[in-house]
């Protein structure tokens, strides 16, 4: 069965100028048609499902490139993430992916949150069991012993042990890696100006991650933090402030 979906406008994230009266046609899960709702025929024998948005506009999904789904957005936060058992991350985890997919989200990226956690979630959504968007996933982020997200990363200092760390998320089923290579803002007592890893270590983690064909970000701040990765060639910094 075909899904039409008809709106006021449609934008089609190509540049091109919004479409009115628009008609958005789907076959077996993939969009077959974009057209005017005056162009738009269905046969007499062919079985539809129209949907009318009203005074509405269909566009895209959004991309969601830097999220925590465990963490809480909360004043306390440093509490709960310091405090909460994994099943009530989990929980707070089905609400971030019902919300984002609820507000237009098709595909998020998660840069740190407890394997314990974040791989279920990610197989309870492609398994069909609960309703989220598609994830990328990094699993528990690389920090430094007591660094920036130590409570829920995995400390690593040497570049040996960095790229062990790697490997383990490899296995553990990650699609991306991240690495905090200067402390942050969230975590007491770290220094956010200051680099946890030098640029060898860095480049370490890049050189492994994309023998294993992944791609590294890092959490990065101030001028040191930010040259740091770059000279190392890490493919997204994040933050950079």
């Amino acid at each position: 069965m075909k899904l039409v979906l008809k709106a006021d406008h449609l934008i089609d994230s190509t540049g091109a100028d919004p479409i009115s009266n628009a008609a958005l046609v789907v076959e077996n899960g993939r969009i077959s048609q974009i057209t005017t709702q005056d162009k738009l025929h269905i046969g007499e024998n062919e079985e539809a499902k129209i949907i009318a948005v009203d005074d509405g506009t269909i566009m895209a999904g959004f991309i969601e490139m830097h999220s925590h789904i465990h963490c809480s957005a909360q004043e306390d936060a440093y509490t709960h993430i310091t405090t909460e058992s994994n099943e009530t991350f989990l929980m707070r985890g089905v609400q971030a992916v019902r919300a984002a997919v609820g507000s237009g989200v098709t595909t998020m990226r998660d840069l740190g949150a407890r394997n314990e956690v974040v791989f279920p979630l990610k197989q309870a959504i492609e398994d069909g069991i609960i309703p989220g968007p598609r994830m990328m996933v990094a699993g528990t982020p690389i920090t430094t012993t007591g660094g920036h997200c130590n409570m829920f990363g995995t400390e690593a200092n040497t570049s040996e042990e960095v790229v062990a760390a790697i490997r383990q998320q490899f296995k553990l089923g990650a699609d991306c890696i991240k690495i905090m290579s200067t402390g942050g803002g969230f975590t007491p007592g770290t220094n956010v100006r200051a680099p946890q890893y030098p640029v060898e270590t860095l480049r370490a983690a890049v050189v492994d991650a994309e023998r294993l064909n992944l791609r590294v970000s890092a959490h990065c701040h101030a001028a040191a933090g930010v040259r740091n990765c770059v000279d190392a060639g890490i493919h997204c910094l994040i933050h950079s402030s």
